[in-house]
């Protein structure tokens, strides 16, 4: 039961982020009029209320979710290849290959994610990969061993 609710919510947020242009009541970054509607409170018409821009939230939200499983897609699937590579490669080398890769998958599991996390949320300037890489590569460090 608990899993046809788990899938139920997460296909309702793929729905709403695919259909994100087509439900949202105004473009996300469309500033409506900056002076009634500045930081206005939810009503009919922005049911969620604007920002201090005069933005609306709702489209908003409704936008940010596509960003938001976006890189949440692109995080899992680094992390798969990069947790299925380093597995593949200590699995098939074996001997003193393995047991390093795997001593430094251990690390990492040992050590929780902020081993890998904070080194490597520095390594672009852009957004998306400042946010993508802290998550597959702390979900990378959990592969090796299942590839293996």
């Amino acid at each position: 039961m608990r899993l046809k609710i788990g899938l139920a919510l997460v296909l309702a947020l793929v729905a709403v982020a695919l259909l994100a242009p087509v439900l949202s009541p105004y473009p996300p970054a469309a500033q409506l009029d900056l002076y009634a509607l500045r930081a206005a409170a939810p009503s009919l018409a922005h049911p969620l209320g604007t920002d201090q821009y005069s933005r609306d939230l709702l489209s908003r939200l409704l936008n940010g979710a596509r960003i938001s499983l976006t890189i949440a897609l692109l995080a899992v699937a680094i992390s798969v290849t990069v947790g299925t590579l380093v597995g593949l490669v200590a699995g098939y080398a074996g001997g003193l290959a393995d047991a390093t890769l795997m001593r430094v998958v251990d690390a990492g599991l040992a050590r929780g994610d902020r081993v890998i996390r904070y080194p490597t949320s520095m390594l672009k300037d852009g957004q998306a990969v400042q946010a993508a890489a802290p998550m597959r590569a702390s979900m990378a460090a959990s592969g090796p061993r299942g590839a293996k």
